[in-house]
């Protein structure tokens, strides 16, 4: 991490290491690597159990215009800087949306390339504003909410109060789309600045029981931003693209593969129904489902029956098959477009 951004092309950074506790003297090795350098600032916290925590505190600290987030275990590209500054030039900028590579760790330590598709929208295509490019990246299953992706405005974030959920895993799924939502104008890098290391014992390589609460915690999450936007008057773009990433987010914690295959379906269940147990939740998913046109019927029908254990299995199979059957049928078109292309 602070070896990619010694080596930028854009030296003119503040860098804030937030190192929590360990028992591997994390903070003494990354206090050797900046050796002295003024640009890194060093915190050492307690351990919490997840990222929101450091990058809560950089929300709050940062003395720079715009936030960018590095994991310990990732690099930037040499000209990331260079490419965000770029793309900032227009001082209404508020998002910045960059593109990454993905690398998986093998077991000898080796690194892979995998080809996963890291670009969320072509970068010459304009928007009229965040929640413009979160409707369209849903719709386009181009939408990532890895924070990685979003170089923000340090002013937009505080006053918007944008944190993360402390304590909880898959917590970018309820900062980015706020994000989105909050930038009045975006911007796009066309290039790739980020590579993320995915380890195996990453909590997006690895499924674990707290892991399909704290989804089912972000779900609750967007039903209630929904329910505060209704009644401050936000515009029906606005709430329309909140429908649409209520619909991401509910497939992607609970609709996922990776989910069935690796928690027992009772766990699923439990969390499933602690998502939507509120008093109006139901009021809430119907008035979303509606607004993007999708049967209300059918949806809730699906829903209820996944609250119960005989049905649920068979929810999790219907799920699963057109889950396969929608990424066959796109992996096969897009090689199809790749052989047309190649005569």
């Amino acid at each position: 991490m602070t070896a990619s951004l010694k080596a930028q092309t854009d030296g003119d950074f503040e860098c804030i290491v937030v190192v929590e506790e360990s028992s591997d003297n994390t903070a003494d090795a990354v206090r050797r690597a900046v050796a002295g350098d003024q640009r890194f600032i060093i915190v050492e916290s307690p351990c919490s159990g997840s990222a929101s925590q450091p990058r809560n505190y950089g929300i709050a600290h940062a003395a720079g215009e715009y936030l960018v987030f590095l994991d310990g275990d990732d690099f930037l590209t040499p000209d990331a800087l260079t490419e965000l500054r770029r793309a900032s030039a227009d001082a209404s900028v508020d998002l910045i949306v960059t593109e990454a590579k993905t690398w998986r760790e093998n077991a000898d330590g080796t690194p892979t390339l995998l080809p996963v598709n890291q670009r969320l929208a072509p970068p010459d295509k304009c928007f009229k504003n965040g929640a413009d490019f979160l409707t369209f990246a849903v719709l386009k299953r181009t939408f990532r909410a890895a924070v990685w992706f979003y170089c923000v405005r340090t002013s937009m974030v505080r006053s918007a109060a944008i944190y993360q959920p402390f304590g909880r895993l898959h917590q970018d799924n309820v900062w980015s789309y706020r994000v989105c939502l909050a930038a009045n104008r975006i911007a796009f890098t066309g290039k790739v600045t980020y590579n993320y290391r995915k380890r195996s014992h990453s909590v997006t390589w690895k499924i674990k029981t707290k892991s399909v609460y704290d989804m089912a915690a972000n779900v609750v999450d967007v039903i209630g931003e929904y329910q505060k936007m209704c009644a401050s008057g936000a515009t029906p773009e606005e709430l329309t693209a909140i429908s649409y990433y209520f619909s991401f987010i509910f497939s992607v914690s609970f609709l996922h593969v990776g989910v069935f295959a690796a928690i027992p379906y009772a766990e699923c269940r439990k969390a499933l129904a602690s998502a939507v147990s509120a008093q109006d939740s139901w009021r809430l998913i119907g008035g979303m489902l509606q607004r993007i046109r999708l049967s209300r019927r059918i949806e809730a029908y699906l829903l209820r029956c996944s609250l119960f254990p005989g049905c649920f299995v068979l929810f999790c199979l219907i799920a699963r098959g057109w889950m396969f059957g929608r990424n066959l049928y796109s992996r096969l078109k897009k090689l199809n477009r790749l052989k047309g292309n190649s005569r």
